[in-house]
């Protein structure tokens, strides 16, 4: 189903995500589940990075921007920047000290706006 992964990252409940070119892959420890555009609002299905915040939100960075998921709902980020740089092609998501949500892109680096 998913031959070339290429992200991965454990959230805090011991879940693990694993994101490809097909969309994410949850597993619990005994179930699979499957994430893409057509069931569910993941923003994009090719994803480059996973990262999870404090408050154990799933970020995906995507080829079409940032999806962030709780669990039960998606907010999806696709804006610019005050540098004009499109949310496209992001390859990096972490979080700074004070939970700023910081994103590398092919065109350069980005704070989220949220």
């Amino acid at each position: 189903f998913m031959d070339v992964v290429f992200s991965v990252a454990v959230d805090q409940e011991n879940n693990k995500w694993f994101g490809s070119y097909l969309g994410v892959l949850k597993f619990d420890g005994e179930n699979w589940t499957h994430y893409d555009r057509l069931n569910s609002d993941l923003q994009w299905n090719s994803i480059n990075a996973i990262a999870v915040d404090k408050d154990n939100n799933i970020w995906f960075a995507t080829e079409g921007g940032v999806s962030k998921f709780d669990g039960e709902d998606w907010i999806n980020y696709t804006n610019v920047d005050e540098r004009g740089i499109w949310l496209h092609n992001v390859r990096a998501i972490d979080f700074d000290a004070k939970d700023n949500v910081w994103l590398g892109t092919t065109n350069g680096y980005v704070k989220l706006e949220q």
